[in-house]
């Protein structure tokens, strides 16, 4: 096991859920690369237990409230309760940008990616197609090819991007 394994999952919120002007959930990236869909209860909890990175939970007059730390709550993106996916029409940047990518030989194993806050993640390369896919990679596309999964850089050339070599136990 890892060291990796071994620490705390962490979290930061990459997006907003909204019924009319009501925030109802968030959408939540883990350190591991996981993305989750939460209820507002759920995310101040965790918020309350010190598990998000860019938020903390305040109680003004009896109401828990979530406040950013580093961002701004009002300018996440707006997520689609139905697809989890980003709302194109509010207008919403990418949270995420591939720098590196982790190669293991002449293989892509993975890639480097940072946010906004320029805290960096090693992410399986299936994991950055799914985030391409929601639209949370500001310079890459998911795209499929039958039941091929492409990722293609937008802006960019993904194979020109500095390497990360991955040294396989013997």
């Amino acid at each position: 096991m890892s060291i990796a394994e071994k620490l705390p999952v962490r979290y930061r919120l990459a997006g907003r859920y909204l019924e009319g002007n009501e925030i109802v959930g968030y959408h939540l990236i883990s350190s591991n690369g996981e993305s989750l869909r939460c209820k507002k209860s759920d995310v101040e909890k965790l918020a309350e237990r010190g598990l998000i990175d860019n938020c903390r939970l305040i109680e003004y007059n009896g109401v828990n409230y979530i406040k950013g730390v580093g961002i701004r709550i009002s300018e996440l993106p707006v997520m689609n309760l139905r697809t989890s996916m980003m709302d194109c029409a509010e207008g919403s940047r990418p949270q995420l940008t591939i720098t590196k990518r982790i190669v293991n030989g002449n293989n892509v194993e993975g890639y480097v990616v940072v946010d906004q806050m320029d805290k960096s993640y090693r992410l399986s390369k299936e994991k950055v197609w799914q985030l391409a896919r929601q639209k949370l990679i500001s310079n890459a596309m998911a795209q499929l090819c039958g039941k091929q999964k492409i990722l293609r850089g937008i802006g960019i050339e993904l194979r020109n991007l500095p390497t990360v070599q991955v040294v396989a136990p013997r």
